[in-house]
């Protein structure tokens, strides 16, 4: 598609309106406006020699657009954030390991039904504060808590209905490593909380003049 006369703001719209453009090449003389749907890149090549004063404008993605890892999930508001890659895009998935309903679930932060698991195990990784859920299939019903059940923590006596508590394994994003250890880079899709899966140790450097 191309258009003429159109400012630069005009043509950035007329992109955004088409879905499949994707970069578009624009004249400030001309005022003239040419769509394309090539995904362009700045590493492309350049014409040479250059065609009057046109330049080609690149789309910057958005997150929506991005295909997230395993062990991710897209983050809620990609519609509204730039970005091409999980750093960006992107959110760790936690593990949930299934245990009988707990006595003390603590402080409930929101409930959603009908629901399923997985979906429940999604709105926990959504709430910072989520540590635990109780969920019921027979219900379709999510329960968010705040509270960090463990294995050993007493079970509700009786259980109610078919619920179950779902307890968050942590990432090691959350483990603070010991003096002389750091943590290491891919600590947002590892889990642990310990220093000997979550840290790297931290070396010495001697300076010396520069060496031959």
């Amino acid at each position: 598609f191309a258009k003429s006369p159109v400012t630069l703001v005009e043509c950035e719209d007329l992109c955004d309106l088409q879905g499949a453009c994707r970069s578009f090449a624009y004249s400030v003389v001309q005022r003239s406006c040419h769509l394309k749907e090539t995904a362009v890149t700045i590493e492309d090549a350049a014409r040479v020699p250059e065609y009057l004063d046109y330049k080609t404008y690149i789309q910057v993605p958005l997150c929506s657009s991005h295909v997230c890892a395993e062990g991710t999930f897209l983050r809620p508001d990609a519609d509204s954030i730039e970005g091409n890659d999980d750093e960006t895009c992107c959110l760790p998935r936690h593990s949930y390991s299934e245990r009988t309903l707990v006595a003390n679930e603590g402080y409930e932060i929101f409930a959603k039904s009908p629901v399923t698991l997985v979906e429940c195990e999604d709105l926990c990784d959504l709430q910072g504060a989520c540590r635990s859920f109780a969920y019921s299939v027979v219900q379709r019903s999510c329960h968010l808590k705040e509270t960090a059940v463990t294995i050993e923590d007493a079970a509700r006596v009786p259980e109610y209905l078919d619920y179950k508590t779902y307890i968050q394994v942590p990432l090691c994003s959350s483990h603070v490593c010991a003096e002389g250890t750091f943590l290491r880079p891919d600590a947002d899709s590892i889990e642990g909380n310990d220093d000997e899966t979550c840290c790297l140790p931290r070396h010495s450097y001697v300076e010396r003049t520069l060496v031959a």
